[in-house]
């Protein structure tokens, strides 16, 4: 039975997880002893590496020069370089210090201490390499800074020595070209303002960060800023200079011009010339210049006073502008005087050659205001017009005649002419002014005539187009036109209108005529009466226009509005027609789909007859009042409104009918809609019912099993659904449907398609348990194929293998670990799966299963896999225990080598410092003994290389053993050989530099000893001599004749003096301080 093979199956899967579990418990229990061990040894090495690395950091040691401090620096980073590969190993350790308190605590406080230990050595030493890190950084910083300083004070200085340069410009030009190479230096002075400021915050960064030097950093600080105000104050005061003396260039090139042109104007007054007109011209043309002149004299006057007594020319530039205005008047002066000459002669000739032009020009122009022709009804637009433009040309001309009988009057009245010639002016003037008088009156007197005639002849042109337009439209008001569409009437209505607009145009015309006529009667050249007459008669004529266009437009109005109802009825009976062609259609669609589209556009139609029956009760007001008014044709109306009503009533009837009958439609539809739709899910049904497929698996058999279950259900569900459809059906043939016959065929066939799905189902449900009997033995055959599918992968290669990939002890200690469990899982399984499989099997070969030979070769097969699985683990765990020995001969050497490879670095890295160290001496036993220390050293180096010999040998072995990448030591045998290398380059470099201070010192012993001697001896002679000169006795003339000796003796000593001074002078160069041959130094002997 499936259900007691179900409870063997999920017995045996818990059994074989209990015994997994049970063998991972051991496993670790056994493999605790092995983890607590190599722990403590792992962090006994990492200390030893540690304090080695610890002992290499000499503290306070940062060098005295940029050169020592980068040095140093790169020393130090090389240190840092192995800190990484230590960090990784204290993180490594950290990790299995937490998983081995968890699964050690019998042993947790020995592997507490031991991991407390690694880490308080680990960051004192991290601490202690940062601490050394920063202070070098510090001296990096402080170097760089004093280096910036010293190269910044120098340019200042240089700058300062450009910048106080004395040279001035000689002109203009020199004088640019020196302001703009002074520019020059502002610029470049700019350009380094962002390394002043880089050099001011990086001693702000080092003084807030407090760094040592923070005094003396501030101090240079400080010294920058002071002088680079210096430098600005020297630039700021050249500039000034030689903006002053472009200043005074620039005036001098402006004075010297305006002398030139001043000189050029005198020399042209000077000139005399007989014309008065030429001599005139030139003084206009001088007039603008002296006026444009002027404004360049002011501007310099103004700029030498803006120049001020404070510039350094001001003596000169004072005297010059005083020069330059004195001659400036003087020229204005004789200008006056020689414009006044002038003036006088010009002003008489002039107003003669006027009042020539003028007597000329009125006589000229007499003769057009003497003709009269206003009599002439002819032109006489034209000749007003004319007239006009005559009296306007005097009226332009006035003031030039009153202009020049002024000037004559002012001229005669100044009694600057005399005798013949004054009577013979006043007479001319006499003359004009009578002239012109007489002129002006004949010219008012034929304006008026001509304007009085140009008005009569409008008023009668405007009579004459006034009396044309009321014939015309006379005419058409008296035209009657027939109207017998609604077209013809809505032209005759639009030409009304501009017949109306027309007319009221002519009103306002009407009102200009009868103004016109007003004035022409008010004057006495024309006759009123028979201009009254003509106005009344145009009036009257007008009013009865405006009556009969007013009668017009009511007829108009009334066979409008009956035209109109006769073409809204006709349009409304047509719309009906139209909308009845669609109600009275026999078509009610072939499916459910069609008839809902039929009702949808019927509704539509629905909706567009209510909108409508507003339009069909809106005639019937207008024909009610055509028929009450008695409008033309009123006697047709009722007869169209009765005629309208029935054909409404009739469409209204065929809506309803057709909406009964779409809904029959509809009724049988939804029954065959639902009647399909069980059909389809029966034939569905059938194809799966037929299905051979009974299932591959056990699950898929048991899925199908469900779903066979829920499609029963599903059955119980559609007879249901099948008799209300039956219920349904019946009730359409009793209610007579159009379509009743192929509803009781639709009935049968349901029927007998359900039949037969329920036959196939019960055929289908007896195979499905047939085969899940089968399933179930092949399922469980599975699962343990499948485990031991699983841990075949585990032995199977071809030596073993992930066995030989193995790298490391840690990676074959791990795969130790796997192959225990792996062992302890086989014998586990041997009785949790092989042993129940065969029970099972035993059981349905001897119930007689149909499928028993496949059952039994199956098992077979089974057995001889597991068997084969065996001999695969033996095999495997004999690899594993030869890789195991191997490698942990293999881990012992990486220690050793690590170990070494760490103490020769230290001692390699303390001699690559101490021979680092710059050759400085002082004396020749200091380089001796610098010297002594150095060939110790290089007799050490043999038991180095004694020492590197024997890593060699270490690292030779390794590889043979197979083995690549150390664990314990970033350092390779080739990073060795190439540090011995460069120690031997270290070495004979040293020996170089020793020698030289060596010959260096003997020559500076040398010089001590030469300047002792002679210091000696001059300090000797010069106490003597002085000890002489104090203690001399006798008489003066032996006192002075000893004194002359000893005069001369110093003399012969001078050359002594200058040798020692010489070899002092040496000695500084040499920088030699002390000398133990001697008390005396270079500068006490030269003062002596």
């Amino acid at each position: 039975p499936e259900d007691l093979l179900t409870q063997d199956m999920e017995v045996a899967v818990q059994a074989v997880s209990f015994l997994e579990h049970k063998v991972l418990d051991k496993s670790s229990q056994l493999g605790s002893a092995h983890e607590v061990k190599n722990y403590i040894r792992e962090c006994d090495l990492l200390l030893e590496r540690i304090g080695e690395k610890d002992k290499s950091i000499k503290e306070r040691h940062y060098g005295n020069d940029l050169p020592s401090v980068q040095a140093l620096s790169r020393k130090h980073e090389a240190f840092q370089k192995d800190l990484p590969p230590m960090e990784e190993s204290v993180r490594n350790l950290d990790d299995r210090h937490s998983k081995l308190i968890t699964n050690h605590p019998d042993q947790v406080e020995e592997i507490q201490s031991k991991q407390d230990e690694v880490n308080e050595a680990w960051n004192k030493l991290k601490n202690k390499s940062d601490a050394h890190a920063a202070g070098l950084l510090e001296a990096y910083e402080y170097q760089k800074y004093l280096a910036q300083y010293r190269d910044t004070m120098a340019w200042i200085n240089g700058m300062k020595q450009l910048a106080g340069s004395e040279e001035l410009g000689k002109d203009v030009n020199s004088c640019e070209a020196l302001i703009e190479r002074h520019e020059d230096l502002k610029n470049e002075l700019e350009a380094k303002v962002p390394q002043f400021e880089a050099f001011y915050n990086l001693a702000d960064d080092l003084a807030k960060d407090q760094h040592p030097e923070t005094e003396e950093i501030l101090r240079m600080k400080q010294d920058v800023k002071d002088a680079l105000a210096g430098l600005e104050e020297v630039y700021e005061e050249r500039q000034n200079k030689l903006e002053a003396n472009k200043q005074h260039q620039q005036f001098m090139r402006d004075f010297n011009q305006n002398a030139a042109w001043m000189e050029n104007r005198e020399k042209t007054l000077e000139q005399d010339d007989d014309n008065v007109d030429t001599v005139m011209k030139k003084h206009e043309d001088f007039d603008k210049l002296i006026n444009n002149q002027e404004e360049k004299i002011t501007m310099l006057s103004r700029f030498a006073e803006e120049l001020g007594p404070g510039h350094y020319a001001a003596p000169e530039i004072e005297a010059k502008k005083q020069e330059m205005i004195k001659r400036w008047e003087n020229l204005k002066e004789s200008l006056v005087q020689k414009r006044s000459q002038l003036g006088e002669s010009q002003t008489i000739q002039e107003l003669v050659r006027d009042a020539d032009d003028i007597g000329s020009y009125i006589q000229e122009k007499m003769v057009v205001a003497l003709q009269d022709d206003s009599n002439d009804g002819r032109n006489i637009p034209s000749k007003h017009q004319k007239q006009l433009a005559f009296e306007a040309e005097l009226a332009a001309n006035a003031e030039r005649i009153q202009a020049t009988l002024a000037v004559g009057k002012a001229l005669l009245d100044s009694k600057k002419v005399q005798g013949e010639e004054e009577d013979a002016i006043a007479a001319k003037l006499a003359k004009i002014t009578e002239q012109y008088e007489f002129l002006v009156q004949k010219t008012t007197e034929k304006t008026a005539r001509l304007k009085e005639a140009n008005r009569q002849r409008l008023y009668y042109t405007a009579y004459k187009d006034f009396d044309f337009w009321l014939n015309e439209v006379e005419s058409q008001l008296k035209m009657e036109e027939k109207s017998n569409d609604l077209s013809t009437v809505q032209n005759q209505r639009k030409k009304h209108q501009l017949l109306e607009d027309d007319v009221a145009a002519h009103a306002d015309r009407l009102v200009q005529l009868n103004e016109l006529a007003e004035e022409c009667m008010a004057s006495p050249q024309f006759d009123p009466v028979e201009i009254e007459q003509k106005r009344s008669n145009i009036n009257d004529r007008f009013t009865v226009v405006a009556d009969l266009t007013k009668e017009r437009r009511k007829q108009l109005d009334d066979g409008f509005k009956y035209h109109q109802l006769m073409r809204d009825i006709s349009e409304e009976e047509t719309w009906i027609r139209e909308k009845k062609i669609l109600v009275q259609s026999q078509d009610y669609g072939r499916d459910l789909t069609g008839v809902h589209n039929l009702m949808k556009k019927h509704r539509r139609i629905e909706n567009e007859i209510q909108s409508h029956e507003k339009r069909i009760q809106a005639v019937k007001p207008i024909a009610e009042e055509i028929v009450a008014e008695k409008t033309k044709g009123w006697e047709t109306v009722p007869g169209r409104i009765e005629q309208l009503d029935r054909a409404w009533s009739d469409l209204l009837e065929c809506s309803k009918q057709r909406v009964s009958m779409l809904h029959e439609s509809q009724r049988y539809y939804e029954f065959i809609r639902d009647v399909e739709e069980e059909e389809s899910w029966i034939s569905e049904k059938q194809s799966l019912m037929s299905s051979n497929d009974f299932g591959d698996t056990l699950a898929s058999v048991q899925g199908l099993i469900k779903k066979h279950t829920a499609f029963d259900s599903d059955v119980v569900s559609h007879t249901e659904k099948a008799n209300l459809l039956e219920v349904r059906g019946n009730q359409l043939i009793e209610d007579n449907n159009l379509q009743a016959d192929k509803v009781a065929e639709k009935l049968q066939h349901l029927k007998e398609m359900l039949e037969e799905l329920r036959r196939l189902a019960g055929i289908r449900r007896e195979n499905l348990k047939e085969n899940s009997a089968l399933l179930q033995f092949t399922w469980k055959a599975d699962v343990v194929e499948s485990w031991i599918n699983e841990k075949q992968s585990l032995v199977a290669s071809k030596a073993g293998g992930d066995v030989e990939e193995a790298k490391d002890l840690s990676a074959v200690q791990d795969m130790l670990h796997r192959q225990e469990t792996f062992e302890a899982g086989l014998n586990a399984f041997q009785q949790e799966g092989i042993v129940p499989i065969g029970k099972l099997r035993d059981t349905l070969v001897n119930a007689g299963h149909v499928s028993k030979n496949e059952i039994d070769q199956r098992y077979k097969s089974l057995l001889d896999r597991w068997h084969e699985l065996q001999k695969k683990s033996n095999d495997r765990r004999a690899l594993l225990d030869k890789k195991l020995k191997h490698f942990q001969e293999v881990e012992d050497k990486f220690l050793l080598f690590a170990k070494k490879a760490s103490s020769f670095n230290s001692w390699f890295e303390n001699a690559e410092e101490d021979l680092s160290d710059p050759v400085k001496c002082n004396s020749i036993d200091e380089i001796k003994a610098l010297e002594h220390a150095h060939n110790v050293f290089v007799e050490s180096l043999n038991q180095a290389e004694e020492d590197l010999e024997s890593l060699r040998a270490l690292d030779a072995e390794i590889r043979e053993g197979g083995a690549t990448v150390n664990p314990y030591t970033w350092f390779t045998m080739q990073a060795l050989d190439e540090t011995w290398d460069n120690l031997k380059k270290i070495v004979a470099k040293r020996e170089i530099e020793l020698k030289e201070e060596h010959r260096k010192q003997v020559h500076n012993d040398e010089l001590r000893q030469k300047f002792a001697r002679e210091a000696n001896a001059f300090h000797e002679w010069l106490t003597d001599t002085r000890v002489k000169v104090m203690e001399e006795t006798g008489s003066l003339e032996q006192q002075l004749e000893s004194l002359k000796k000893i005069t001369l003796e110093v003399k012969s000593w001078r050359n002594k003096l200058k040798s020692i001074e010489t070899i002092g002078t040496e000695m500084g160069m040499h920088i030699i301080l002390d000398n133990r041959y001697t008390e005396h130094t270079p500068a006490p002997a030269a003062d002596c």
